[in-house]
């Protein structure tokens, strides 16, 4: 009797369609591109701060979901070139990578909105003598045509 009653509330009939999958989305290729903004260097021992124009470049490489990204800036020596992860989420993309030993000398991670502006933050620390220094890197800036 329950199961009688359990089937008089299904249909035979699909009355929901299905949503569709969307478009292909190639990251990678989305994100190519130059971005112009600002870097700020901090000297975590000392607060000291440097801001300087610089860019960001991404290149795209020929695996999906792989770029290549440049971060530049000579007002602070900085010229590093590393591969990145690149991923599509509802409000853009974020890009990263979570091997501490690439040209870019420790993780990063950043992301970039559907307006074309990014945002990237790293850490890097080295030896002068016996003394540690350690510095955050951070950009922000907007795709070149934006």
């Amino acid at each position: 009797m329950a199961a009688l009653i359990c089937l008089s509330f299904t249909s035979c009939r699909d009355d929901a369609e299905l949503p569709g999958r969307g478009p292909v989305v190639h990251p990678e290729i989305e994100t190519a591109g130059t971005y112009t903004g600002n870097w700020t260097r901090v000297d975590l021992s000392t607060n000291e701060e440097v801001v300087v124009p610089g860019t960001i470049t991404l290149t795209a490489s020929d695996r999906a979901y792989v770029s290549q990204i440049n971060v530049n800036s000579p007002g602070i020596d900085l010229d590093r070139t590393a591969m990145c992860n690149v991923s599509a989420f509802s409000n853009g993309y974020w890009f990263y990578n979570t091997d501490p030993n690439t040209d870019i000398k420790g993780q990063f991670k950043g992301t970039i909105s559907l307006q074309g502006e990014i945002d990237i933050y790293f850490q890097n620390s080295f030896k002068e003598g016996r003394k540690t220094i350690t510095y955050t890197y951070s950009f922000t800036g907007v795709k070149a045509g934006n």
